[in-house]
């Protein structure tokens, strides 16, 4: 399993609800395109999770559809 796909499975399991689970989720990647300079955490998250791109991560490293 992707993590990307972990991160959507956690909030349907945390909101019990699709339909609540991804606006919350929606509300999650809009903060991480919004927010990932500000922190080098946030920015992993979202290298982690294809939300942003970096072109210096390996090869290996990168989310891969």
């Amino acid at each position: 399993m992707q993590f990307c796909q972990w991160v959507y499975d956690w909030h349907i399991h945390r909101f019990g609800l699709t339909n609540l689970a991804e606006i919350n989720l929606a509300d999650l990647i809009k903060s991480v395109q919004v927010c990932w300079k500000q922190s080098a955490k946030v920015t992993h998250f979202g290298q982690l999770t294809a939300i942003i791109q970096s072109r210096n991560l390996p090869r290996w490293y990168v989310h891969t559809a």
